[in-house]
């Protein structure tokens, strides 16, 4: 006499299901995490825009600040939109030796690119040297944007305010984000 064992065993359809909740159970985790780690590289193109905006506006306000304006950007009255997206600001350390020719130091801001990116570049030139660096690694979606306006003082001096407008093209695979920057200056106006 034979004693039959009972086999436990999965049916066919038994496995399809269990084999297709797990399925879904690794779609799911799979999906979430490709969701994280696009936020985690979108996180990081922002920081690298606030550090690169930091950095430009910091250089811009300080070659603004204490420059003359060259004279192509000066506006008689009113805002001047600088329509070659460049502005020249002249260094000098006394206003007798602005304008003196060839002595003068100067910082070119202007923009390179090609289709849709484009690139701030500027060039610094004294007597001896000529330096020029390219200031984003994160594109531009517009070319950049330079405003001129004249503000005289109470006695008569003549002072401008300069901006400069950005607008940063923050990408990843699947997002695309606009990120805009302005920031304003004031010329002072030379004590010597």
């Amino acid at each position: 006499m034979h004693s039959k064992k009972n086999k436990k065993s999965f049916t066919l359809i038994e496995v399809v299901v269990v084999i297709g909740i797990m399925s879904v159970i690794v779609g799911g985790l799979m999906t979430a995490m490709k969701e994280i780690i696009d936020g985690e590289v979108l996180l990081k193109k922002m920081q690298q825009v606030e550090g690169e905006s930091r950095f430009i506006m910091d250089l811009f306000s300080q070659d603004a600040q204490y420059s003359d304006i060259d004279p192509i950007y000066k506006p008689g009255s009113g805002a001047t939109k600088i329509s070659s997206y460049q502005i020249k600001f002249i260094i000098a350390d006394k206003k007798s030796s602005v304008g003196s020719g060839s002595t003068d130091s100067y910082a070119l801001y202007n923009s390179n690119g090609s289709g849709s990116d484009y690139y701030l570049k500027r060039e610094l030139k004294n007597v001896s040297s000529t330096f020029s660096s390219v200031l984003n690694n994160v594109p531009l979606a517009e070319q950049p944007v330079f405003i001129v306006q004249k503000a005289s003082t109470p006695d008569a001096a003549e002072n401008f305010i300069t901006t400069i407008s950005l607008l940063f093209k923050v990408q990843t695979k699947s997002t695309e984000l606009y990120v805009p920057i302005q920031t304003s200056v004031v010329s002072r106006t030379f004590e010597f």
